[in-house]
């Protein structure tokens, strides 16, 4: 309607979100509570392993359901006409049930499908990794969600493996294998795209700086950008920020690198990037914004290094228990 909202209207609509809490959120939050994911590994962690894989294609059955009922469309294959997912029934048809005017763009049907897997994937997580993982994963999430580097996260599991004492050898060991990982990507990177560092100097540092300093403190600031002196001095500054922290967590460390440590890091990088919403290697530069744009082949080595370095370091574990307990035997 035309013209502005009434009190009424207004009181209506408080109404309806509160019915909503208690129709979506509130059962919500007493189903986790009653049946949530066990805190610690017990008899009944095989039948929850059990519900999740029973729950996680139920929406995908739903939908294939609701294809079934739909009018068949003209041409294409019988399993198109009958819109059989995924061959021809797309997500957004699911609001023929729905009816929402204006129609949602797919990026929301994306959501609500792929979030019922995500917490699928989540609930099997916590009741299958030990809590050293699931920590370290927490935070390596958390930062992807948040936009940040993937240095920011690395540090912050450092921190707490330094300072804490309540977690584990994974954790450590995960700290040690995604330290080595994050300063081979960092280092590969400026031997490749030698302008990286001057570029995230300008980003991260001067513009900033030109955007909110007073013209009187930025004027005298901005006259360093592009001195070489300048960069030096920051490439002296970086070692301290990527070098001699992942040096000190691989020596720190170094005894909790094993096999499964290494494969708990195995997947660091590709959670992060996962959790930022991207579709591809690339898209983590709208982080960064390194300029111009590094080649495709950049982000391939920083993702790829991090997998093929724990890759390698999970083998090499594997071969070192295969040799000692031949020599055991």
């Amino acid at each position: 309607r035309g013209g502005s909202a009434s009190p009424k209207d207004g009181l209506m609509w408080l109404c309806w979100q509160a019915w909503d809490l208690v129709v979506h959120l509130l059962p919500g939050v007493l189903m986790l509570y009653w049946h949530g994911p066990p805190s610690s590994r017990g008899p009944f962690v095989p039948a929850g392993i059990a519900a999740v894989a029973a729950s996680l294609p139920l929406n995908i059955l739903w939908l294939w359901s609701l294809g079934g009922s739909l009018p068949m469309q003209p041409g294409g294959t019988w399993a198109v006409r009958r819109r059989l997912w995924p061959w021809g029934l797309r997500l957004s048809e699911t609001n023929a049930v729905y009816g929402v005017e204006p129609l949602l763009p797919d990026g929301a049907w994306a959501w609500i499908y792929g979030s019922h897997w995500l917490v699928c994937a989540v609930w099997a997580a916590c009741l299958t990794l030990p809590r050293d993982v699931l920590l370290a994963y927490s935070v390596f999430m958390g930062h992807g969600l948040l936009w940040l580097p993937f240095t920011n996260a690395w540090w912050t599991v450092f921190l707490i493996a330094v300072f804490s004492s309540g977690v584990g050898p994974y954790f450590r060991g995960i700290v040690a294998c995604c330290g080595a990982t994050t300063a081979i990507g960092w280092y590969g990177t400026q031997m490749l795209i030698p302008y990286a560092l001057p570029c995230l100097l300008g980003v991260w540092i001067f513009e900033p700086v030109e955007r909110r300093a007073p013209t009187w403190v930025s004027s005298r600031i901005l006259r360093l950008k592009g001195s070489n002196a300048v960069i030096n001095l920051f490439r002296f500054g970086d070692l301290f920020l990527h070098f001699f922290p992942t040096l000190t967590a691989m020596v720190l460390f170094r005894g909790d690198i094993s096999r499964g440590s290494a494969l708990a890091s195995l997947p660091c990088n590709l959670l992060y990037l996962a959790s930022t919403r991207s579709t591809k290697f690339a898209d983590t530069n709208l982080i960064y914004g390194v300029k111009p744009e590094p080649p495709a082949h950049v982000w391939t080595f920083i993702y790829g290094s991090h997998l093929a370095f724990c890759g390698c370091v999970f083998l090499a574990c594997c071969a070192r228990e295969l040799v000692d307990g031949a020599a055991v035997a």
